[in-house]
């Protein structure tokens, strides 16, 4: 085959906060790099697409690449949040690029996934399995070419259950070199492939009915020789299952210099002495699946475990220092509100109560409870993410209450609330922001900004009128490319109507975000962010009395720096989002430092250097992302 080059593509689960941006690292195109490199060729070109552009960009700016690069191959990692993204932008790079062959691979790709629903002639291959089997036959030209089977009109390659890469020929990428650590200095390293277990609402086994764990050297070798690491999530599923698991937590410990581990864990056979260990080795953090408290329920979902075990396992696991994230997932077969609200008090009682995670039940394909779903006629949704709405007892309407309660009763949101970035500067590789004059309405046209839309998501600063303020904003959207999250940030001291933005909004949650936010709120569920800057704290406070969409700003700027803080002070700054402006004395600088410590993501600077400050104090990192802010005059 006389293929030269393959671009790797993985696009991350987007949110207007960029809070999954730090999970997006590319595992799956890195490990299939080192392997078509070690193993088969060495004369490919291999690429990951930039973290900048797969993070950021919107589907324009990755399209224009990969026109400029013209890879013989683009291979797809997808998952079911970003299956719909890819196949619009495979769909784009077939139209308008120099057609190469466009592959989907990833744990999305199975019999019974919403990528089979439609004919999609643009994906030459969709694989279900290891891209490293894939690329094997395709690249090896011996002739040997996938097997493949046609569903609904698309070409799916499955591997066979025997014919799973050995372990020893699995490449790890990151010390090899094929991958990056992301910017915070994390990464991922996989440590097993496959799953011991068979709960039937799970895939993670997929086809694998072995399981393989990479040598343990993988993972001391990282420890040894990059110290400059922040933290490393070890991929596995069964981490502490291994006979000589404490031996192996010993060797981590003996070569640990301060990295942070963290990695998915049964609980059950961990006691006092092993959850010191793990601490002292650099577990900081661990996720135990717990999923509910019924051993009958775990029963009926091939499950197996006894959750009293796991509670004492936790306990000492908490004790030594870990922090734990406990996942509990609602709407499991048999289940019923009583019953999971009754393992929600348990654990609030043992002091669990900030640790539980509510994963909703999802209906994947390729899953028992698939099968089940469908013989029963349960109620879920058809496309990603797949969750149960109704039949096995507890519905969507007792899922969200059960996240409003644990919500309550925690103290804490499973929902990211942040402002925008106000600092943008107006040089930098992308446009993520512009600002226009809505007082005029000439600039109400969406036609004169689409070639300033380059990232995925998308800040809009508005001044508007005092009269009839969002009269053009419908037809302002329909003008918008979609597949982008938009923000919209107005300036004026006039409360505006929620119903025009709520109208115009409802037409617009069809998208993976509103299903994904199925169980929250409709503004969680909204692809669109709404803010409104106030620089009267009296205006302020009747927005924040009176909106329910709209989240209002309290601008903190010379003139009223005194009172507004005075006002910020008196309220919990936890619960005002506050933008300081140009100008601010050193002193109000620092007083805003000081309220906002505890909760930063209330808190944004237009100033860069203070915004930079700012997180310094916080322990955090101000990341420069390189986005710009154009201001439009018409």
């Amino acid at each position: 085959m006389s293929l030269r080059s393959i671009l790797f593509i993985q696009l991350p689960l987007l949110d207007h906060a960029y809070s999954y941006t730090q999970g997006n690292f590319p595992c799956a195109g890195a490990a299939i790099m080192a392997y078509i490199h070690k193993h088969i060729r060495r004369d490919i070109t291999m690429e990951i697409l930039p973290y900048m552009l797969a993070n950021f960009a919107s589907d324009a700016v990755i399209l224009r690449y990969i026109k400029d690069k013209k890879p013989d191959v683009v291979a797809f990692t997808t998952y079911l949040w970003n299956l719909e993204r890819n196949l619009t932008l495979a769909a784009a790079i077939k139209r308008e690029a120099a057609p190469p062959v466009i592959l989907m691979g990833g744990p999305e790709i199975s019999q019974g996934s919403a990528a089979f629903q439609d004919a999609h002639s643009y994906v030459d291959f969709f694989v279900s399995g290891e891209g490293e089997w894939f690329f094997s036959r395709y690249l090896s030209g011996s002739g040997s070419d996938p097997p493949a089977e046609t569903v609904n009109g698309n070409i799916l390659v499955v591997q066979n259950e025997d014919e799973l890469v050995p372990v020893e020929k699995i490449a790890e990428p990151f010390a090899a070199g094929f991958v990056e650590p992301m910017p915070d200095s994390s990464i991922f390293l996989e440590m097993t492939r496959g799953c011991p277990y068979r709960c039937s609402y799970c895939y993670y086994s997929k086809n694998c009915l072995s399981v393989r764990e990479m040598p343990l050297e993988n993972l001391l070798s990282v420890l040894k020789k990059h110290d400059s690491l922040s933290e490393i999530y070890l991929l596995s599923p069964t981490f502490d299952r291994a006979a000589d698991f404490l031996q192996k937590i010993e060797k981590i410990r003996s070569v640990n210099n301060g990295i942070s581990l963290h990695t998915e864990m049964r609980s059950d056979r961990i006691d006092a002495k092993s959850a010191k260990i793990l601490k002292q080795a650099g577990f900081n953090s661990a996720e135990v699946g717990l999923q509910t408290l019924s051993r009958d329920i775990l029963a009926n979902v091939r499950r197996g475990s006894e959750p009293e075990s796991e509670i004492r396992g936790m306990t000492f696991m908490r004790d030594a220092g870990i922090d734990l994230k406990i996942g509990l997932i609602p709407g499991l077969p048999g289940e019923s509100m009583e019953s999971f609200q009754k393992g929600v008090k348990r654990l609030t009682e043992l002091g669990f109560a900030q640790n539980i995670e509510l994963y909703p039940l999802m209906i994947l394909p390729g899953t028992a409870i698939r099968e089940e779903a469908e013989r029963r006629g349960i109620f879920y949704q058809k496309k990603a993410p797949y969750y149960y709405l109704e039949g096995w007892g507890i519905n969507s309407d007792d899922i969200r209450k059960l996240a409003v309660d644990l919500e309550i009763d925690s103290g804490f949101g499973q929902q990211v609330n942040s402002l925008p970035d106000f600092s943008l500067s107006e040089t930098g590789a992308l446009i993520k922001s512009i600002y226009f004059d809505g007082r005029n309405s000439a600039s109400w046209s969406a036609e004169k900004y689409l070639a300033c839309i380059e990232s995925a998501c998308f800040d809009f600063h508005i001044t508007l009128a005092e009269k009839a303020p969002l009269a053009l904003f419908g037809s302002f959207v329909e003008g918008l490319p979609g597949d982008i999250l938009y923000t919209f940030v107005f300036y004026s001291e006039r409360l505006i109507d929620e119903r025009q933005l709520i109208s115009v909004t409802e037409n617009y949650m069809n998208g993976i975000i509103s299903r994904l936010n199925i169980f929250n709120s409709f503004k969680a569920a909204s692809p669109f962010r709404f803010f409104q800057v106030f620089k009267k704290s009296g205006n302020y406070k009747a927005a924040y009395d009176g909106y329910g969409l709209v989240d209002p700003i309290l601008l903190v700027e010379d003139g009223n720096a005194e009172a507004s803080i005075r006002y910020i002070a008196d309220n919990g700054p936890d619960n005002n989002f506050m933008l300081a402006g140009t100008s601010l004395s050193p002193a109000a600088s620092e007083r805003l430092f000081e309220l906002y410590r505890d909760c930063p993501e209330m808190a944004a600077f237009t100033d860069a250097s203070l915004q930079r400050q700012f997180y310094a104090l916080n322990g955090g990192a101000y990341i420069e992302t390189g986005f710009s802010f154009r201001k439009m005059k018409f």
